[in-house]
C-alpha cells in the first residue's frame, strides 16, 4: 500500500556516522531507495532489478551502488527488502499520527496534541532500544566480519588493471581497507564489491597518477 505521507524523520548525524564510507553514487542510490521504501510503506518486494529501474539507473557504476546498498542496507524477508531502521521510524510516525487524531477528535488544541505526540515518541524511542538492538544484529546476520585470509585475487588484479590500478596500489589499498573494517567493525555481503568501492573513493587517500600534460608548439 503506498504511503500518503510527504516526509519522514531522517537523522543526519547518524546517517553521516554509518555512510561516511560511501561514494557519491552510492548515497545518492540510498537515498532514492529509502524515499522508494517509505513510499511504499516499507512493502518492497525483493527484485534487484525493478528497483534498478525504480532508481533510473542508467550506467554500471550505478547498478553497482544501488545493489551495493541493498546489500549492506536492507535484508531480505519473506521476499521483501527489508530496512529496520525506517520500519522503526514509520513504526513510530504511524503512532504520533494516531496520538493528534485523537487528541484532536477530543477538543485538544494543536499545541496540545504535539505535545502528547512529542511524549509518545520519545517513550517509544526509550522503550525500543532494546528491540532495535536485537533487530540490528538480526540484520546484521547475512554480513560478515573480514574473512580470514582475505586479500589479493587474480581477479581483483584484473580489476584493477581494467582500473588501470597496479597490484603494488592494490595492495596498499587492501592493507587501509582491512585496517579501517577491522578497527570499525565493518561487515558487508560481499567483501570484494566493498573493496572495489573502497579503491574507487580511495579510502587509503593514495595519490592518484596524473597523466602528463602536453604541449603542442606551432
Amino acid at each position: 500500500m503506498a504511503n500518503n505521507k510527504f516526509w519522514y524523520a531522517r537523522n543526519w548525524s547518524d546517517y553521516q556516522d554509518k555512510t561516511r564510507h560511501l561514494t557519491l553514487a552510492q548515497h545518492g542510490a540510498y537515498v532514492l531507495l529509502l524515499d522508494y521504501y517509505y513510499s511504499r510503506d516499507g512493502e518492497v518486494q525483493a527484485i534487484a532489478t525493478d528497483l534498478l529501474r525504480v532508481c533510473s539507473s542508467r550506467t554500471t557504476e550505478e547498478d553497482d551502488a544501488i545493489t551495493f546498498i541493498l546489500d549492506n542496507f536492507f535484508s531480505v524477508k519473506d521476499g521483501k527488502y527489508v530496512n529496520d531502521r525506517a520500519d522503526k521510524e514509520m513504526k513510530i510516525a504511524r503512532k504520533v499520527s494516531a496520538v493528534r487524531k485523537v487528541a484532536g477528535s477530543k477538543g485538544g488544541s494543536k499545541k496540545v496534541a504535539n505535545m502528547v505526540a512529542k511524549r509518545y515518541t520519545d517513550t517509544d524511542t526509550d522503550t525500543d532500544t532494546v528491540t532495535d538492538t536485537i533487530k540490528h544484529k538480526n540484520s546484521r546476520n547475512n554480513k560478515k566480519p573480514v574473512p580470514p585470509g582475505f586479500g589479493i585475487t587474480p581477479e581483483l588484479i584484473n580489476w584493477g588493471k581494467s582500473k588501470s590500478v597496479s597490484e603494488t596500489k592494490l595492495n596498499e589499498h587492501m592493507e587501509n581497507f582491512i585496517n579501517q573494517s577491522l578497527a570499525r567493525d565493518y561487515r558487508y555481503v560481499d567483501w570484494n564489491a566493498a573493496f572495489r568501492n573502497a579503491v574507487k573513493a580511495n579510502w587509503a587517500k593514495l595519490p592518484e597518477k596524473r597523466e602528463p600534460k602536453k604541449f603542442i608548439f606551432e
